[in-house]
């Protein structure tokens, strides 16, 4: 389901740059891990890094998805959100795949953004969790790469840009800085 809405903080230069930025951030962090070091317990409580790389490269499939959606204005009524089973599945990926996993969803996410219109901004796509913006779900992309890169040790609340935690999360998000 695709509208569209206006909403008058929204900013779509700004929450790409922030997504870009977490993700490029992100991106550094997975390559500068060991293989062996996925394993390893992260700063996210119950996850461990693999399981981190799993959900940010899922969810940059769904959310690829999701603004493919509202660009052709395809309603497709079988997309399925992003679930625990998803990233358990993903993260039992060999590290190779798994940062493939990460790099290929990161750049089809960037895609699908780019593709995108003024006026394609201002639609909407239904989530498991109510209506958001593009715009919405692209600050919720940066959130998931910046938070990612802290459940990692790559980064702390000094590193994270404050327009990133100062903005609301909503849509599609398993990390919560509540």
């Amino acid at each position: 389901m695709t509208a569209d809405s206006t909403t008058a903080d929204s900013d779509p230069l700004a929450a790409l740059l922030a997504a870009r930025r977490g993700t490029a951030f992100f991106s550094r962090a997975v390559q500068d891990l060991d293989d062996s070091n996925l394993d390893d317990p992260s700063a996210l409580d119950g996850w461990v890094r693999r399981d981190i790389v799993a959900y940010v490269g899922s969810q940059a499939r769904r959310m690829a998805e999701l603004v493919a959606i509202a660009r052709t204005g395809d309603e497709m009524p079988q997309w399925n959100p992003l679930s625990r089973c998803d990233i358990i599945y993903a993260a039992t990926l060999p590290a190779v795949a798994l940062r493939n996993l990460h790099a290929h969803a990161a750049v089809h996410l960037n895609v699908e953004w780019r593709e995108l219109d003024t006026a394609t901004w201002n639609r909407t796509v239904a989530t498991p969790q109510g209506i958001v913006t593009l715009d919405e779900l692209t600050w919720n992309r940066a959130h998931t790469v910046w938070f990612g890169a802290v459940g990692l040790g790559a980064a702390d609340d000094g590193t994270v840009p404050k327009e990133v935690w100062a903005r609301p999360v909503s849509g599609p998000h398993l990390f919560r800085r509540d």
